[in-house]
């Protein structure tokens, strides 16, 4: 989620372009927009439901991380809850 904002940010700094390659890639980001949107749901609804054992402030934050980092804490997710074989409580 961070890093879409990034890349926009560096794109509309971009104004060199004209306006056909300029809604080329606005096309191309809207998609991988989407994609990583759904990407950072599915995981924020994973560390949801892992979190359910715990109380629900805690819940609720590690959701909210997850959603902001969605990468790291796919990595995290992989090694320790399936490669250690940590259950989640």
């Amino acid at each position: 989620m961070l890093d879409i904002m990034a890349v926009r940010f560096l794109n509309s700094k971009n104004e060199n372009e004209n306006d056909i390659e300029q809604f080329k890639n606005d096309y191309e980001f809207d998609i991988y927009s989407f994609i990583t949107i759904l990407v950072a749901l599915l995981i924020s609804y994973l560390a949801y439901r892992c979190n359910e054992g715990s109380g629900k402030a805690n819940q609720i934050f590690f959701t909210i991380i997850a959603f902001l980092f969605s990468g790291i804490y796919l990595l995290f997710y992989l090694i320790y809850h399936i490669l250690m074989g940590v259950p989640c409580p």
